[in-house]
């Protein structure tokens, strides 16, 4: 595959990605945070997150108060901000 090949969207897949995030902005604007939380998004507020207790501290205590957050949808790997490469011999020109 020529890399120049690679990564062409279509039309409707960039307005969808677009609809995603301004769906995301106005989620902000509103008072929520949007966390990948491995197959899944979760919605939090963002008051709650300011009061937030390091899971290290949580796991050695008697106090049993988890965040509360809505489910908004599934996604394949919320990852750590890690770009992605081609596995090696799928590009073949540059």
């Amino acid at each position: 595959m020529e890399y120049s090949k690679t990564g062409r969207f279509t039309a409707n897949q960039e307005k969808l990605a677009k609809e995603i995030a301004i769906r995301i902005a106005k989620l902000r604007k509103s008072g929520c945070y949007v966390f990948g939380n491995g197959d899944r998004l979760h919605v939090y507020k963002i008051r709650d997150i300011e009061h937030e207790q390091p899971l290290h501290l949580t796991t050695s205590s008697d106090y049993n108060h988890p965040l509360k957050y809505l489910e908004a949808g599934h996604i394949n790997d919320s990852g750590a901000g890690d770009i992605l490469f081609f596995e090696p011999g799928y590009i073949t020109e540059e």
